[in-house]
């Protein structure tokens, strides 16, 4: 296995060989022309990097148009040693360093008058990048978005009893939130779309305000179409206490 390089064998002058990899030091030459110099002259080839590892494929690194130079390098060797500079150099900055690292992005920050400028000139691509990153985490947001969702409803739900204040039932498959004062029309119309996770967001960031209860379904249903503006039981407990 080897690398096609963009120039000739330094020996036999040969272009694009089908195989071509370094043996000889800081040289490009094939490998017919090395299995030959390791012959003639022992002293001047080797098949090892100094640590043993040998010079293969994967030890060469390959042509790049910001670097044309093939050279000959132990990946392995080179890995070692960057694990052992990160061990040694700790990469938790100081106080310190890290007003300077802040201090340097303030500085190097994007103007909003170039972000703005870049936005209205490549407003195709950043919509391709925008579509193409949300399908790659869909599954994960979407999971992500569900499990946010049950958290707010459960705590809401506790914030107010977990109940229904009406007929007592405790299952929340079948509890709904209700505006006290039948104004959810009004709510929903000043606030936007107003149910689900919105709603108990809504609930949270306004402080869990007094105005909203729950109740079960089948009490909210009644509440809404009874004409009486609570639900039948409320009435009929109303009407006996009286």
């Amino acid at each position: 296995m080897g690398h096609l390089f963009e120039k000739a064998c330094i020996r036999c002058k040969t272009i694009y060989p089908a195989t071509r990899e370094f043996f000889a030091k800081s040289q490009r030459i094939c490998k017919a022309c090395a299995e030959k110099a390791a012959i003639q002259f022992p002293e001047t080839v080797t098949f090892y990097c100094p640590s043993g590892h040998p010079y293969d494929a994967y030890s060469v690194t390959t042509p790049t148009k910001s670097f044309p130079y093939v050279t000959r390098k132990c990946k392995t060797c080179d890995k070692l040693a960057k694990q052992e500079y990160r061990r040694t150099h700790s990469t938790n900055p100081t106080p310190e360093q890290q007003e300077q690292i802040k201090e340097y992005r303030r500085a190097h920050r994007a103007s909003p008058e170039y972000m703005a400028q870049y936005r209205e000139e490549n407003k195709e691509k950043l919509k391709l990048q925008k579509s193409a990153n949300y399908q790659k985490h869909k599954a994960d947001r979407l999971e992500r978005s569900r499990q946010k969702g049950q958290e707010a409803k459960q705590l809401v739900y506790e914030h107010y009893g977990n109940v229904c204040v009406c007929c007592g039932i405790s299952d929340q498959m079948f509890l709904t939130l209700d505006h006290k004062n039948n104004d959810g029309a009004k709510h929903r119309k000043e606030n936007g779309k107003m149910c689900g996770v919105n709603m108990c967001m809504w609930i949270i960031r306004n402080n869990f305000p007094d105005t909203i209860q729950l109740l079960c379904w089948n009490c909210n249903a009644a509440k809404q179409f009874s004409g009486l503006g609570m639900c039948p039981h409320e009435a009929e407990r109303n009407k006996e206490a009286a």
